[in-house]
């Protein structure tokens, strides 16, 4: 499957819709889309919020490194970041 890449209102790659077809095309040549640091940290800040709260709803723990060790952090006890929509 065609993974998603979506920065802020720009994409880079394909955007995907729920049902995995194909919604739009690149709109935003990469070599700008990559060096917008602000839409890629609201990117990546979007999906960790997601993995957090499908782990939650699956009653799964999230596994971190930290100091060298992997460890397991019960979903309901990982902050979820704030996010501009």
């Amino acid at each position: 499957m065609m993974q998603a890449c979506v920065i802020s209102s720009w994409k880079c790659g394909l955007r995907l819709k729920d049902n995995g077809t194909v919604a739009d095309a690149l709109t935003v040549p990469i070599e700008v889309a990559i060096n917008d640091d602000a839409a890629i940290q609201a990117a990546l800040d979007r999906a960790f919020r997601k993995a957090v709260l499908e782990h939650r709803r699956a009653g799964v723990p999230m596994v971190f490194w930290e100091n060298g060790k992997i460890v397991h952090v019960p979903a309901d006890q990982v902050a979820l970041p704030e996010i501009d929509e």
